[in-house]
């Protein structure tokens, strides 16, 4: 009886630090180079990148083990209507512009396509968490150096920071 209470108190203690580093995890991140990303509780994110005409987005769901976020993207997708060969219609599924799943026509599509926003497949697939920064691991390691956004140059610390 003594060990099983033991065991109960391990996975208790256990899920509790798991549900206090969820807690301090999520919230509103943003660089220095127009990012931006908003990790729930509910193990959702949204992603977006505005600067100037572009709007790019994507969402999904997140992962973690120990410091380590793993990010995995979620497509929304549009039912655009087509001509066939044979005269008729058909239905193809496209990315969306926009958060909302709807049917469009191809002219829609084209628009969509031309006007720099779109979903994209996120810059980085895991992040790693630490005082309140989301840095970005390429190559095994944590991205430090600081980069210089194309639009200016200053350089600048390429971690997520925690905004709200």
């Amino acid at each position: 009886m003594h060990k099983s209470r033991l065991l109960l108190l391990a996975i208790s203690m256990v899920l509790h630090f798991d549900l206090l580093a969820q807690k301090e995890v999520t919230g509103k991140y943003i660089d220095h180079f127009a990012n931006e990303i908003v990790i729930k509780d509910n193990n959702t994110f949204g992603y977006k990148f505005d600067f100037d005409l572009i709007h790019n987005w994507a969402e999904g769901t997140w992962t973690s083990n120990g410091d380590t976020l793993y990010f995995r993207v979620i497509p929304v997708y549009d039912t655009m209507s087509v001509l066939s060969i044979d005269g008729g219609f058909g239905d193809s599924l496209v990315l969306s512009a926009d958060q909302n799943t709807e049917r469009i026509s191809e002219a829609d599509h084209i628009k969509n396509f031309i006007s720099s926003g779109a979903q994209i497949p996120l810059p980085f697939s895991r992040l790693f968490f630490k005082k309140d920064r989301l840095y970005i691991i390429k190559n095994g390691k944590l991205l430090r150096k600081r980069q210089r956004a194309s639009w200016q140059r200053k350089k600048w610390h390429p971690w997520f920071f925690k905004a709200d």
